[in-house]
């Protein structure tokens, strides 16, 4: 055999040992994609599983109160362990009680901050705020718990409640009341302090993703830098703002510590501003380690716990679907201009 046919019989051989590589490469990249895809599935999966567990004990845990008591647990306000009679409707209004006062307080202040962090302030300041928000929002409930009792406690009890008394109260009954400092009221401010940040955060993210060719557009019709704020930039995104509130609300409704710390967890329904309640929440942490002790006991504050699950859940997925309707959706082509 020649020289010549030696070596072309190497550079086969190697061409054949590439092509061999190559092929192997590929088939092992093949499997490694599989394998990592089995994987996010299975995580996505144990997501799902997890809430689907989850879900299924509180069903089956609270079924022997909603075979019991059926719809009529909704709107019972009778809760009476040593008699067997149970009704949830006292919880649900206190829980409303506090998460509305909440919103009331915080909705202002976070679209507001969220204007000036947007728009007006300084770009240092901008960022010592955003991140001096984002460790607000990571501040344990306990904590603000401890500094409703220390702080807002003694101003509503020997300033606000006793003003609001002699002012509005002298009008409407709903500011009247024991000037107890513990209440609805209390609870509701520390919750709404809670919750700005998270409503100030996204509604701030919501005004950047304004086009800037809207704002310049504005400007060029000769509005000014405020009409254009107010009547092109927050209109834009008020599908963003309803939705922070929206998740605003997820948060505060299933609130607990300090909610516990300073709502006064009386069973009644709260007629004024002034009142102390209940919620779902403060229920389940303060009592249910003795509920445990009677079966049907437990039942119904699993059932609470039920309720406060489903509310939480749609008022989550409304909220997430508005913001994905500003993020992705038809007003993001509309503002965009597709």
């Amino acid at each position: 055999m020649s020289v010549v046919e030696t070596g072309k019989q190497e550079k086969l051989l190697q061409r054949k040992e590439a092509l061999e590589r190559r092929v192997t490469g590929k088939e092992t990249m093949v499997q490694s994609d599989r394998i990592f895809g089995w994987g996010l599935k299975a995580g996505g999966l144990l997501i799902m599983a997890l809430f689907l567990v989850v879900l299924l004990v509180c069903i089956v845990t609270a079924w022997p109160s909603i075979r019991k008591f059926g719809f009529s647990f909704l709107w019972s306000q009778a809760w009476n362990p040593s008699r067997g009679i149970f009704g949830g409707l006292t919880y649900i209004i206190g829980t409303f009680w506090v998460t509305g006062i909440a919103l009331v307080i915080s909705i202002p202040v976070a679209i507001f901050s969220a204007l000036f962090l947007s728009d007006y302030a300084p770009k240092w300041m901008s960022g010592i705020v955003s991140t001096l928000m984002e460790m607000l929002a990571g501040i344990p409930s306990i904590v603000f718990g401890a500094f409703g009792i220390t702080f807002m406690v003694p101003i509503l009890r020997d300033h606000l409640e006793p003003f609001l008394a002699n002012t509005l109260g002298t009008r409407w009954d709903f500011f009247n009341g024991d000037a107890l400092g513990y209440g609805v009221l209390a609870a509701g401010i520390v919750v709404g302090f809670m919750i700005v940040p998270l409503v100030a955060t996204v509604t701030r993210d919501s005004l950047l993703m304004v086009p800037q060719e809207m704002v310049e557009a504005s400007y060029a019709l000769g509005a000014t830098k405020a009409e254009t704020l107010f009547f092109v930039k927050l209109k834009a995104v008020i599908p963003g703002i309803v939705g922070s509130v929206i998740l605003g609300f997820g948060r505060a409704v299933g609130e607990t510590m300090a909610v516990l710390l300073l709502i006064g967890n009386q069973a009644s329904i709260p007629e004024t501003i002034q009142d102390v309640g209940y919620t779902i929440s403060s229920l389940l942490a303060n009592t249910f380690t003795y509920a445990v002790i009677d079966p049907l006991y437990a039942a119904a504050e699993v059932e609470l716990g039920l309720i406060l699950l489903m509310m939480t859940l749609v008022v989550n997925t409304l909220g997430r679907k508005l913001l994905m309707r500003l993020m992705g959706g038809r007003l993001a082509g509309s503002v965009g201009g597709g």
